[in-house]
């Protein structure tokens, strides 16, 4: 029998995990994080953005109904002089666009659909216009669009980015600019350059001209620290008078009732005051908001059924000339598919990827670490002798032969993270041996490629070249690193041609059971008590847990470990986290030397994924059981042939995790970017938001009723992510005191972490640590995820315990977030994340007591995964 190896594997679905069909229920809403008021002219009818919807109430509070249903991405809604209409924003395919909304047909009409961000949009004063921000020319500019005709003019360029445009009732305009660093309110008189009225180095935001003109009420901001409202008197000589203080104000133009009246967003209400009062009055608002329930996931099949499996994680699949041979990756070897059969090139614990034939097909280059990390290597097909190659620092991938078969491109990257930057290079293996830079800071890059123009030797590479942001281009060099020509990448272009070999099966197994043992405990925490069961016996078998005794009341098997002064905690696990080939094998004993022993990992690569979940499981390499979830536009298949390997859907139950969340609203709600967030945005992506179901936070990083009520309603779990986006916030200290971190992990990782994120902990840390522990004590689910390589792998969930501890969460809960609740979460609680008999012995021995110290969770002796006992010591070997 043989399969049909092909580049892009189409995979069928079986080992995924069964969900229910999505049911509703309906959350009881009292408040809302992050929404706007607008007051329409008749002074009745309050309109606000209540959960990415728009919803109307009288002005004196009540019901709320919906005008647009919750969950699409409005904000923002602006009333016409005449109360006919709404002009609002809506978020939609990675920018903002205005819609207008005609009250009494109810009819939405899109103002602008463009590639740009178009919002903050505001009613000229006789309503035939309306004025927005947007960054048409590369920065944000005040415009304006002629209803009636079409006619778009630019209001604003000078220096600087120009935000909230607010008119008078008399056609004044005001609004706010941003440049180096400072913040100021501006009005436009004439011209393209206003006239400035104050500046602050605090950030201002959305102003509002009281009735008659001549005084504005702004937002102004500390960071994450404080916000308050302002108002500012104009006259030859300025009045600015603080109307708050102590509250969380939102970012949106306040509602004006009177000339001394307005309501304003804040601390997760609509409210009203006096311009001359220090007391406000709450307008409370009651809405019924229908939420998809989360799908409960159920994996029957047992996780250590032994095979054989058909090996589907088959990754860098390359022909050589002529077609007649093929060399790929599988089970962490390298494999050579011929008219013969198949030959197995490597057999060992390193990581062999991304083969490349040379022009003849009697050697290959391929990238592995078993010098230490990834390198360049040489194999002579006809005797399998091997040769280092590269021996720069970084991380060598990718090689491609140029078409004489003196040349190799590859590229070499930085850190460890699927969008670190990489370089372009090229190494003579025929002559010199000279290693030559041909262009770095390329991100997401594919294979270089050879072509021969005018008899000249060219290297193309497709890539996004400067920042991750970038679009994705060819660029074409000669051996020299000049550059050539440079293209779009093209959908067609970016797709990998289909390659098909014969080649007999290839199978897997599970890794060889155990003989019985036992471990004799002084302390237990199983994951389901609030304690420790004291002086247990905890028999394994195979890759279960047979029994748990008291001491000596069941006959022992001739192997006993004595832990007698340890504890015992079920396998960690990590719901959120970010996998690559440029760790190398190092990668799964960064997740066992922390205690995970499951990990669920999302991709855009899910054939890589299933070669590391394979590798793994069968013990070809260790590491911990990999739950895959495939990222958007990426195959979430299993083969057909049933395998205990797990595919979950990235987006049904668990949350993105604060970091991500943290980024998207920077981005997607037109707030000005808080600082934190610029440091986020080199490593963390994000789809849009999901505004029913991931965490809402404030400006000033709180969440309200409206996140609460949705959340636990839903059903949908929260993946913590503290540590990634507040950064490593521990000492230095004590962070390179962690034995496994400072032993798998070179100096230039950890220096990377710990410089990332310093200044930006102090700021968002503790209103998050205080927004997940309301929502533990309310009973959301909430479990823990690193997001790494964000943070250390493996180490920066045990950053993640601390933090939550921290929270003021029991240390006995944050076990469980890690434990119970996140096999619960993955839909496999029935399997593995307590400590019970029956279970999969996923299990590990601390010299310590994590529940009175959460750090004593580091004081990892051994782990146990899926029954095999690993001595700490044996993972930290080079």
């Amino acid at each position: 029998m043989s399969l049909r190896f092909k580049i892009v594997f189409a995979l069928a679905a079986a080992g995924l995990a069964s969900s229910a069909a999505a049911q509703q229920g309906i959350a009881d809403v009292r408040q809302g994080t992050n929404i706007s008021v607008a007051l329409s002219p008749s002074g009745e009818l309050l309109v606000t953005d209540l959960l990415g919807g728009l919803w109307q109430l009288p002005v004196a509070g009540g019901g709320a109904a919906p005008l647009i249903p919750p969950g699409q991405s409005i904000a923002q809604p602006r009333f016409s002089p005449d109360g006919t209409r709404l002009v609002m924003q809506r978020y939609a395919g990675g920018q903002w666009d205005l819609w207008l909304m005609a009250l009494d047909s109810g009819e939405l009409s899109a103002l602008t659909q463009t590639a740009y961000d178009e919002r903050q949009a505001e009613f000229s004063a006789n309503g035939d216009s309306v004025v927005f921000a947007a960054n048409r020319n590369g920065q944000f500019a005040l415009w304006s669009l002629h209803l009636s005709s079409g006619v778009l003019t630019q209001l604003t360029d000078e220096p600087g980015e120009s935000f909230y445009p607010s008119i008078s009732d008399r056609g004044e305009l005001a609004y706010v600019n941003y440049l180096d660093g400072r913040w100021s309110l501006r009005r436009l008189d004439g011209g393209s350059r206003g006239t400035e009225l104050l500046n602050s180095r605090s950030i201002l935001s959305a102003p509002s001209w009281r009735p008659g003109g001549g005084v504005i009420v702004y937002g102004e901001r500390d960071s994450t620290r404080a916000s308050r409202l302002m108002m500012l008197l104009i006259a030859d000589e300025p009045v600015v008078r603080e109307l708050t203080r102590n509250e969380d104000v939102f970012v949106g133009r306040p509602a004006w009732a009177s000339a001394s009246e307005y309501f304003y967003t804040a601390d997760g209400q609509i409210w009203k005051r006096t311009i001359a009062g220090f007391s406000r009055q709450p307008v409370h608002m009651f809405a019924g908001v229908s939420v998809d329930l989360g799908e409960a996931y159920s994996f029957d099949m047992p996780l250590d059924a032994p095979g054989p499996y058909p090996v589907r994680g088959i990754t860098g699949l390359t022909a050589a000339p002529g077609g007649r041979r093929a060399v790929f990756t599988a089970l962490g070897d390298l494999w050579l598919s011929e008219r013969r059969g198949l030959m197995q090139l490597t057999d060992d614990a390193y990581v062999d990827i991304d083969p490349s034939f040379s022009p003849v097909a009697d050697r290959i280059v391929f990238a592995s670490d078993r010098a230490g990390k990834l390198d360049l290597w040489q194999m002579q097909l006809d005797s399998g002798a091997t040769a280092q190659l590269s021996f720069e620092t970084g991380k060598a991938t990718r090689p491609s032969w140029d078409p004489d078969g003196r040349l190799i491109a590859y590229l070499q990257a930085e850190g460890l993270s699927p969008w670190t930057a990489h370089s372009l290079r090229l190494l003579d293996v025929a002559g010199s041996g000279d290693n030559r830079l041909l262009t770095e800071r390329v991100f997401d890059p594919r294979t270089p490629r050879w072509q021969v123009q005018d008899g000249e030797p060219q290297i193309q590479l497709a890539a996004r070249y400067g920042t991750a942001q970038a679009p994705l281009m060819i660029r074409s060099f000669d051996i020299g690193g000049n550059l050539l020509a440079t293209a779009e990448l093209s959908p067609a272009a970016d797709q990998t041609a289909s390659l098909e070999v014969a080649a007999p099966a290839l199978e897997w197994s599970q890794q060889a059971a155990n003989q019985p043992y036992v471990i004799q405990v002084g302390r237990l925490f199983d994951g389901v008590r609030n304690g420790y069961l004291r002086h247990m016996d905890v028999h394994v078998e195979g890759q279960r847990i047979t029994a748990i005794v008291g001491r000596d009341v069941r006959p022992l098997p001739e192997k006993v470990i004595d832990a007698r002064d340890a504890t015992l905690i079920p396998g960690l696990i990590d719901v959120h986290a970010h996998h690559s080939s440029l760790a190398g094998g190092r990668l799964g004993r960064m997740w066992l030397s922390h205690g995970v022993t499951t990990v669920r990992e999302l991709t855009d690569d899910v054939a890589a994924a299933l070669e590391r979940a394979e590798a793994w499981a069968s013990g070809r390499r260790l590491g911990p059981s990999l739950v895959i979830s495939p990222e958007a536009g990426a195959s979430s298949m299993l083969p057909q042939a049933p395998a205990p390997l797990i595919v979950l859907d990235a987006g049904s139950r668990l949350s993105s995790g604060l970091a991500h969340d943290l980024l998207q609203q920077a981005t997607q709600l037109g707030h000005p970017a808080l600082p934190a967030f610029d440091l986020l945005t080199g490593f963390i992506s994000g789809s849009e938001l999901s505004w029913l179901e991931e965490l809402r936070v404030s400006p000033l990083l709180q969440s309200y009723q409206d996140t609460l009520s949705t959340m636990i309603t839903s059903r949908r779990f929260l993946t913590t992510g503290l540590a990634a986006a507040a950064g490593i916030a521990l000492p230095r200290v004590r962070v390179n005191a962690e034995r496994a971190y400072r032993l798998l992990f070179s100096p230039e990782e950890r220096d990377a972490w710990q410089t990332r994120h310093d200044s930006a902990s102090t700021q968002i840390l503790r209103p998050l640590q205080n927004t997940l522990a309301r929502l533990v004590r309310t009973g959301s689910p909430v479990v823990t995820g690193s997001d790494a390589p964000a943070v250390p792998y493996g180490y920066g969930l045990h950053l993640e315990l601390e933090l939550l501890t921290a929270s003021d969460i029991g240390t006995d809960q944050v076990l469980r977030l890690a434990t119970a609740q996140a096999a619960m979460a993955l839909g496999l609680d029935a399997q593995t994340g307590t400590v019970e008999a029956g279970k999969i012995a996923d299990l590990v021995l601390l010299d310590g007591d994590p529940l009175a110290r959460i750090t004593d969770s580091l004081n990892i002796i051994a782990v146990v995964s899926r029954g095999r006992w690993i001595d700490r010591d044996e993972l930290l070997r080079p």
